[in-house]
C-alpha cells in the first residue's frame, strides 16, 4: 500500500508541474472594451509574457487612432497585434496614451513584472518536482531509505508554497490592475465605452488547480511508506544496539572502568596484605602515629598494661553497706579516689 501512495504522489506532482507548463501559454486575463454597451472596440489579452491587442476597424477610425498613439502597426490586422509585455508597457506609459486609458500604464507594468515572476516559479517548481519524482524511482529501484521519501516531500512542500504565493500575488497586482483599465474623462465617455466583466481567463483558472494537485501529492507522499521502509529501519537499529553491546563486552572484559579511572588519578587500590590484619567490621588496625621524624621523643603508656578498674553491673565485690545507710563504691583500686551515693543525693568524690 505504501509504494502505491508514492506513486500516485509523484505521478500527481508531474500532474501539477503539466498545468502550470500548459498556464504559461493560456491567457491569464482578458479586458474587453464595447462601444454602446455590444459593439466590441478593444481587446487585450494578457499571457505570462506576451499580450494581444485587437482593436476595432469599422468604428470612426477606431483603429487607426489606438495605431498612431501606441506605435503599435498590427493592431488594425485581423487576429490583432502580439507583442511582449514590456513593448506593452512601453506604450500604455507615452503620454499620449495616458491621456486616453486610464490605469494602463500600472495594470502593464505590474503585469511584465508578475509575468516573468511567474515563469520563475514555474520553472523552479517543474525542477523540484522533477529531482523529487527522481528520489522516488531511486526509492523503489536502488535502496528504499527513508531519507529519499523525505527529500522527495520537502520539494514538493516548498514548490506546493511558491506556486501558492505566485497565484495569490498575481491577482490584486495584474488583473486587478489591468481590470482597472477604462478611458480617460469619465462622464459621457464611460456611456459611450464600457468595460466587459470577464477579468480571469481561462489560464488563471488552471493557474488555481496546481496548488490543490500538489496538496494532494503532498498527502500521498507524507503517507506513503513501503513496509521495506520500515524493515530496513529496524535491522539498522538493531545493528546499531548489537555493536554498543560489544563496545560494552569489551570494556567490561577489560577491566572495571572505576578501577582503571582510579589508576589514571593516581588513586591506587589498598594492598592485598591488609586482608588479614582487618578487624570483624572491615577496618584496618589503628597504628600509633609516630613523630619520632619530627624531633619528639616517644614515652610509654603508663596506662597501657592496667585492666579495667570499673566492676561489672550488680558485683558486690566493691559494693560495702555503711551505718548511715550509703554505699561506698570503690572506683579505682589503688587510689584515693572514691565515689559516695545515698538517699536524696547524687555521687560525689
Amino acid at each position: 500500500m505504501g509504494k502505491k501512495l508514492l506513486a500516485a504522489g509523484s505521478i500527481m506532482s508531474m500532474v501539477a508541474v503539466l498545468f502550470s507548463i500548459i498556464c504559461l501559454f493560456l491567457p491569464l486575463q482578458n479586458s474587453i472594451f464595447h462601444s454602446v454597451g455590444f459593439m466590441p472596440l478593444l481587446k487585450i489579452t494578457t499571457y505570462s509574457l506576451t499580450a494581444n491587442l485587437w482593436a476595432s476597424k469599422t468604428l470612426f477610425g477606431f483603429c487607426k487612432a489606438i495605431a498612431a498613439v501606441t506605435s503599435l502597426k498590427d493592431i488594425c490586422d485581423r487576429d490583432g497585434a502580439t507583442v511582449s509585455l514590456q513593448e506593452l508597457q512601453q506604450a500604455f506609459c507615452t503620454a499620449a496614451t495616458v491621456q486616453i486609458v486610464e490605469d494602463g500604464c500600472t495594470g502593464a507594468g505590474f503585469a511584465y513584472g508578475m509575468g516573468i515572476a511567474l515563469v520563475v516559479v514555474a520553472v523552479t517548481n517543474a525542477i523540484m518536482q522533477g529531482v523529487g519524482s527522481f528520489l522516488i524511482y531511486q526509492y523503489f529501484n536502488s535502496s528504499m531509505k527513508k531519507q529519499y521519501r523525505e527529500t522527495a516531500l520537502v520539494l514538493d512542500i516548498i514548490g506546493t508554497i511558491l506556486m501558492i504565493f505566485i497565484v495569490i500575488v498575481y491577482y490584486p497586482t495584474a488583473i486587478a490592475h489591468l481590470d482597472s483599465m477604462q478611458p480617460a474623462g469619465g462622464g459621457l465617455m464611460n456611456l459611450v465605452v464600457s468595460k466587459g466583466d470577464s477579468p480571469m481567463a481561462t489560464g488563471y483558472l488552471m493557474l488555481m488547480l496546481v496548488p490543490v494537485v500538489q496538496a494532494v501529492s503532498i498527502g500521498l507522499l507524507f503517507f506513503g511508506q513501503s513496509s521495506e521502509e520500515v524493515r530496513q529501519a529496524e535491522l539498522r537499529e538493531e545493528k546499531k544496539f548489537q555493536m554498543e553491546m560489544a563496545m560494552f563486552n569489551e570494556a567490561a572484559a577489560a577491566g572495571r572502568p572505576e578501577e582503571r579511572g582510579n589508576q589514571q588519578q593516581g588513586v591506587q587500590p589498598p594492598p592485598h596484605s591488609w586482608a588479614g590484619h582487618m578487624d570483624s567490621q572491615g577496618f584496618a588496625p589503628q597504628q600509633p602515629l609516630d613523630l619520632s621524624g619530627f624531633g619528639f621523643q616517644q614515652k610509654p603508656n603508663p596506662y597501657a598494661a592496667r585492666q579495667n578498674p570499673y566492676p561489672a553491673q550488680g558485683s558486690q565485690q566493691f559494693m560495702q553497706p555503711q551505718a548511715s545507710g550509703n554505699y561506698r563504691v570503690q572506683v579505682m583500686p589503688g587510689t584515693h579516689q572514691q565515689m559516695s551515693a545515698g538517699p536524696g543525693r547524687g555521687p560525689y568524690f
